[in-house]
């Protein structure tokens, strides 16, 4: 008898020492196991409508490198206007932008989405808005 009593009790202080172990691991924030985040991308974004009928879409994005370095930014655009013969995105090789100057994309449809990456920042992702 005292060893059925014993396997039980024995039985029940692992199932709580588990349990124990399982409400700490749900309880710990998940960013400290999580890699440390990039800084944003230092880019603001503004956006002009293109009145010259150059471009098959009418919306130029402007982008300021507002850091005080020099950045190498490379863009993909994925396509809100698509047709059946073309591409879907549309890449951008990498540009050097130096420090508050202004990288431009034309070309670009309302509800395009861009996202830019540059090396050690996180990418910044900017849809582009309907203008009137």
């Amino acid at each position: 008898m005292n060893t059925l009593v014993s396997l039980v009790r024995a039985r029940g202080l692992a199932l709580s020492v588990l349990a124990g172990a399982l409400a700490l691991a749900t309880l710990l924030p998940a960013t400290t196991l999580a890699a440390p985040e990039k800084p944003a991308l230092p880019l603001a974004a503004t956006f002009e409508k293109d009145t010259s009928g150059a471009n098959e879409a009418p919306i130029i994005l402007h982008l300021k490198n507002e850091s005080g370095a020099a950045l190498t930014v490379s863009a993909h655009i994925d396509l809100s206007v698509v047709v059946h013969n073309r591409p879907k995105t549309r890449e951008i090789a990498a540009q050097e932008v130096e420090a508050g100057a202004v990288l431009t994309i034309p070309n670009l449809a309302p509800e395009d989405k861009v996202t830019l990456t540059a090396e050690g920042h996180a990418p910044l992702v900017v849809s582009v808005p309907y203008l009137k």
